[in-house]
């Protein structure tokens, strides 16, 4: 069937396989190998063997445009050392410390030795960086010269959430780095034009925000600011189902551009010059949002849309969106792997399918069928990305996406009004109406029903519902949607089955450990200025329709208690030990709980009420095939206090996992513990190439002394350990497991397991 279709949908999706086939490769073919696949290609294109050329065309370009993008990356040999850089400022992030973008313009080793690759690289494109010098902080638009240390762009691994490294490289990111305290930094030029415009208005809405903080939906809508929000905004967006109606997208933009055409309809104004209005003002708008890679995307897909209403080439639909969808690949394959690629493109097909061949339609029939499918065709897709389904957000949708043509304007022109005039009534009605809005989405979100998804894949049964009416298996539909939900009662049965994860969450530490449909957690990782917390994204994932029921949080430092707050909004009653909260149990005197097959034996604290390193909260689990102690920051002398009650509740046995206490500093894991516990294998909570050189090679070689295997969740990513009473632990390192091609621009070798 697909060989009736016409030619270039043929090649622009076999294209698009080729693309991602070559993105979920785990190593990096031999040098050649591009230049034979073009060959290939273009010989099979000659032959008018149209999908199979794209496949090969495709996966060519995709090897060349990531080797190239790899390229401008700087490699492990060139962690944290000097590099000076000239470039523009494109955006800037307030916070403790300050953050900005800079387009790099030019790099140099040295005074005026370039950047080569010959050893080093060659950095094109932008950088994210931290700024501790002295002086005041760039604004968005200015041109600097700074001396900067960078590091390779590295993400975390873990289960069920995309690595963000993807995601940095469609948006232009080459590196991170920070600026240091007494850092050569020298400004060249002022902002000046459009961007000297939006800092100008990130400011004042900033400094407003004091007195008005719904403000801050004023910087996230109309200026593309979406750091303006805070955790708990997002929080309430993704549980509505909202997060697309305040990022700046092909939404806003189409928005604008159906109002400029609609108004000069009303006013009966030339054809040709409405488009180009139009147009003229989607762009604006994606300027004023700080031109993203969403609104680049969405804008020249506009001007396709303009060019088939213009009548100067009788543009199908269908058409238009395969041109679209070469342009994207082309221009960064890697955007296949964002969440707005699919988002985007799926929309738009789901809307041409439903209404492509149907005659004129009411205005309210046209919204209730749009909203219909959308609510059903991106459910698959939106459940996988978030791991969450919103029950209120088809109707919340179904009004403010046509309200959001009424609010979008009425926001720029109140900010515009301000700015240009001083006219601040405007703004405050404005801000007034949001704070009315979000009240309404908290309530909205408050009473819909707690439902947890437990398996994804029936989502996908959800799509039959979009056939025409009277095919046969759209019934299939809603079975679908209720098995997505079903309780899992298969595996509900007790089972002797246990295992423990450690989480990737940089220089902190986050445990995991599952039995029976429940979760304890110990030590909930680091919480940065900014909000951001590692291990929100993955612990929902992990977790499944599984209950949280058990924490232990060892100290209150930043690095393993900094996600406190937002994860006991997650938890069920149970075992709350350490610094867990308000109402936690202290862990001194020593205790021990039976929990299902596990027994869970904790020690820690007080010396005098003190909450530091030494007084950490310890935890042994004993159970079928194994046993797992975990530790904290302790350091030798905690490690001899304790030492005879891990022995006694060990039983002779020898120690199965230890998690190396303090990330592996030299302070801990002593060699008289690690003779007495006899440990098979130790795990460094320790972020990749951290400041603080965790773990200390004399740890390192006092563990290969004592025949210890190691893993690193910086390098190795999320370590996943199932123990079973019938078999040996099973070890799974998800770097190992989910390496990709992009892995090589931080490392010189594929990461091996040590």
């Amino acid at each position: 069937m697909i060989r009736h279709w016409p030619p270039l949908w043929q090649v622009t999706l076999g294209f698009a396989a080729g693309v991602g086939l070559t993105l979920w490769q785990p190593e990096w073919p031999p040098l050649e190998t591009p230049l034979c696949l073009l060959g290939l290609g273009l010989a099979l294109l000659l032959r008018r063997y149209w999908g199979i050329s794209g496949v090969f065309l495709g996966a060519a370009w995709g090897l060349l445009n990531l080797a190239w993008q790899l390229s401008a990356m700087p490699d492990v040999s060139t962690y944290r050392q000097p590099v000076v850089l000239t470039g523009v400022v494109t955006q800037r992030f307030d916070g403790d410390p300050a953050g900005f973008v800079l387009r790099v313009e030019h790099c140099f080793q040295s005074s005026d030795v370039p950047c080569s690759r010959n050893g080093h690289f060659l950095l094109s494109g932008a950088v994210r960086l931290n700024w501790y010098a002295s002086i005041t902080p760039p604004r968005e638009g200015e041109r600097w010269r700074l001396s900067v240390r960078l590091r390779p762009l590295h993400g975390a691994i873990n289960p069920g959430v995309m690595e963000n490294v993807p995601r940095r490289l469609v948006s232009g990111e080459r590196a991170r780095g920070y600026v240091p305290r007494h850092a050569d930094a020298q400004r060249l030029n002022p902002a000046s034009g459009w961007r000297l415009w939006r800092a100008e208005a990130l400011q004042a809405l900033h400094q407003k925000g004091a007195q008005w903080p719904a403000l801050r939906w004023v910087s996230a809508l109309a200026l593309g600011h979406g750091e303006a929000l805070s955790d708990d905004d997002w929080q309430l967006l993704r549980e509505t189902g909202t997060v697309h109606l305040w990022v700046v997208s092909g939404l806003h933009l189409g928005l604008l551009f159906a109002c400029v055409v609609g108004l000069g309809r009303g006013l009966r104004w030339p054809w040709w010059p409405t488009l180009v209005i139009g147009l003229c003002v989607a762009g604006s708008f994606a300027l004023l949002s700080g031109w993203g890679v969403a609104a680049q995307r969405a804008f020249w897909m506009l001007c396709l849309l303009a060019l088939g209403l213009s009548g100067w080439r009788a543009l199908s639909p269908w058409t238009g969106i395969a041109v679209a969808l070469w342009g994207v690949l082309l221009l960064q394959p890697l955007a296949m792997l964002t969440a707005g690629f699919w988002l985007s493109f799926v929309a738009v097909g789901l809307l041409i399918w439903t209404f492509q061949g149907r005659g004129r339609l009411p205005l309210w029939r046209q919204a209730l069928i749009a909203q219909w499918v959308m609510a059903w065709g991106l459910l698959p897709f939106i459940a996988g990305y978030t791991g969450h389904v919103s029950w209120v957000a088809p109707l919340l949708n179904l009004i403010l996406v046509p309200l959001m043509g009424v609010i979008l304007p009425v926001v720029l022109v109140a900010l515009g009004l301000w700015m240009g005039v001083g006219v601040e009534w405007g703004l405050h009605m404005v801000a007034w109406g949001f704070d009315a809005l979000m009240s309404g989405l908290a309530i909205a979100s408050h009473e819909q029903p707690d439902t947890q998804l437990v398996r994804l894949w029936p989502l996908a049964l959800g799509l039959l519902v979009l056939l025409p009416p009277g095919f046969a298996l759209r019934w299939l539909a809603p079975c679908g949607v209720v098995l997505a939900f079903w309780p899992d009662t298969l595996g509900s049965t007790k089972t002797d089955h246990w295992e423990v994860l450690f989480f990737d969450v940089g220089q902190g530490t986050a445990v995991g450990l599952r039995q029976n449909q429940e979760i304890l957690i110990y030590d909930v990782g680091p919480r940065y200025p900014s909000g951001w917390a590692p291990l929100l994204r993955p612990l929902p994932v992990w977790q499944g329709a599984d209950a949280l029921r058990h924490l232990v949080v060892s100290h209150d430092d930043n690095d393993h208690a900094g996600a406190l707050s937002p994860v006991l909004a997650l938890m069920s009653p149970g075992l709350r030990l350490g610094a867990a909260g308000p109402n936690a149990q202290g862990c001194y005197p020593a205790g021990v709980q039976r929990w299902g097959a596990l027994t869970l034996y904790w020690v820690g604290g007080p010396a005098a009420g003190r909450v530091d390193n030494a007084s950490s909260c310890t935890l042994l689990v004993v159970g079928p095939g194994g046993s797992v102690l975990l530790t904290g920051d302790i350091d030798q002398a905690t490690e001899q206090r304790y030492l005879g009650l891990w022995q006694q509740w060990l039983d002779g046995e020898s120690l199965t996992v230890l998690l190396a206490p303090h990330h592996g500093s030299r302070t801990s894991t002593s060699a008289k513990m690690l003779t007495a516990l006899r440990p098979q294998y130790a795990v460094h909570t320790a972020g990749w190439h951290n400041r603080y050189g965790h773990p200390h090679e004399s740890v390192v070689r006092r563990l290969s002394a004592h025949r210890v295997q190691q893993w690193q969740t910086g390098l190795m990513g999320a370590i996943r350990v199932r123990f079973s009473a019938t078999s040996a632990s099973e070890w799974q390192a998800l770097r190992h497991h989910q390496q990709r091609l992009w892995d090589w621009g931080w490392q010189r070798v594929p990461v091996r397991r040590r």
